[in-house]
């Protein structure tokens, strides 16, 4: 991920195989790495914040559910840090940055017994990991606009919703974007004018980009 002043890339690293990872930083005018942090665990997702330099986002990366997905370091590897402090039972997935101060991920009820509780699409304060629960269903990737009005997530269906940020309306969007023989995740993201979205899918029997 490129820092928000384009002179820094962040990214992972196994430093010790099973043992131990990082999140490294390069300097791009020099080419030079360093070591921002080291953790137990191993680390992806990488987003650096788009307004605020040297902060960035990173998940407990298990290829499925994480103890504790979400985290963030600061460029200096100061404050590494749970952004949202999950519960032990929750599945929290795909964050996303949703302007400088907070960001939005969905719960997965990945049984009966959490499809009455509270899951779907989240948004959380950056600071204090204080959360809202914007709507409920099995949702899969979401993102929010940059003018702070839309939350659009995806299901396993290949349905996009669009979410009202103040009201929790949430209505489709577009569906049918699961193609044969595809897999395409739609993965959806406002343009920065928070007027379309952009995502991925195969309803042409390919895999498209689609606006």
């Amino acid at each position: 991920t490129l820092d928000v002043k384009e002179d820094v890339l962040y990214t992972g690293a196994v430093l010790a195989k099973d043992k131990s990872w990082g999140v490294l930083a390069l300097d791009l005018p020099s080419g030079a790495w360093r070591k921002v942090v080291e953790t137990d665990f191993r680390v992806g997702h990488f987003q650096a914040n788009p307004v605020r330099s040297g902060v960035v986002m990173f998940c407990w990366e298990t290829g499925g559910d994480a103890p504790q997905r979400t985290w963030t370091v600061n460029a200096d590897g100061s404050g590494l840090r749970p952004v949202y402090k999950e519960t032990y039972d929750e599945w929290v997935t795909h964050e996303a940055w949703w302007g400088p101060g907070r960001i939005v991920f969905t719960v997965w009820p990945y049984d009966e017994e959490h499809t009455r509780k509270p899951h779907g699409i989240f948004s959380a304060d950056f600071a204090t990991g204080a959360h809202t629960v914007h709507t409920q269903y099995k949702a899969w990737h979401t993102h929010g606009s940059p003018d702070g009005q839309w939350i659009v997530g995806d299901d396993f269906d290949r349905n996009l919703w669009l979410v009202k940020a103040s009201t929790s309306e949430r209505r489709l969007l577009t569906q049918g974007h699961l193609g044969k023989d595809c897999t395409t995740h739609p993965h959806a993201s406002f343009t920065p004018d928070s007027k379309s979205v952009v995502f991925g899918s195969s309803k042409n029997g390919t895999d498209d980009i689609f606006l």
